[in-house]
């Protein structure tokens, strides 16, 4: 025996959201969503974390007496970062299982390099110096100071310091970010499937 339907009952809601008849708490990128605060707190791990070597180089040559400057910079990535995990979670890129496992290499990767003083030294100590010699351009140090190390010879204001910690992750992330897209298409190669994890 069938059980009755009411004639009158509106059909289940569904919605271009969710077009394969999930609801709104069925969705799966419903059960995905990170929170803002968890967010915020894997990005301070991961920024303090990377930023330790530059910190580290900065502090002993050019930036001794200009640590809020170099603070004030990593927090702005960390602010930057949490926005841009935050904002796109819901986009279908996102849900990615191939995307989704080339950030997790390329930011464990950022920060075992890191942790790996020698390397994480050389990356640094590259990227810094290009960034010393492009804020040097627009501001230059006052070579006067007797402090410091010898090829750098100058110190930096609170200005200088914060513009040369801006640049240097900005650089540091693009050297990253083109070592995700290589991940990216080797993951792409080994793991063709896109669809989103359970």
């Amino acid at each position: 025996m069938q059980e009755s339907t009411n004639p009158f009952a509106p059909p289940p809601a569904t919605s271009e959201l969710f077009p394969s008849g999930h609801s709104a708490e069925s969705a799966p990128t419903a059960k995905k969503l990170r929170r803002p605060i968890a967010s915020l707190a894997l990005w301070t791990v991961v920024c303090v974390i990377s930023a330790a070597p530059s910190f580290y180089f900065g502090y002993g040559t050019i930036a001794q007496e200009q640590v809020a400057a170099m603070c004030l910079g990593i927090a702005i990535f960390i602010g930057l970062y949490t926005l841009a995990d935050q904002w796109p979670l819901l986009h279908p890129w996102r849900q990615s299982r191939n995307v989704a496992l080339t950030l997790k290499i390329g930011y464990i990767s950022r920060i075992l390099i890191s942790i790996v003083f020698p390397v994480g030294a050389a990356i640094d100590v590259i990227c810094g110096l290009m960034s010393v010699g492009i804020i040097e351009v627009i501001l230059p140090m006052d070579h006067s100071y007797s402090g410091g190390s010898d090829y750098l010879g100058g110190q930096v204001n609170f200005l200088g310091a914060l513009l040369i910690t801006l640049v240097q992750g900005v650089v540091l992330n693009i050297v990253l970010f083109g070592y995700m897209t290589v991940v990216l298409g080797i993951v792409m190669l080994v793991r063709p499937q896109t669809k989103t994890p359970e």
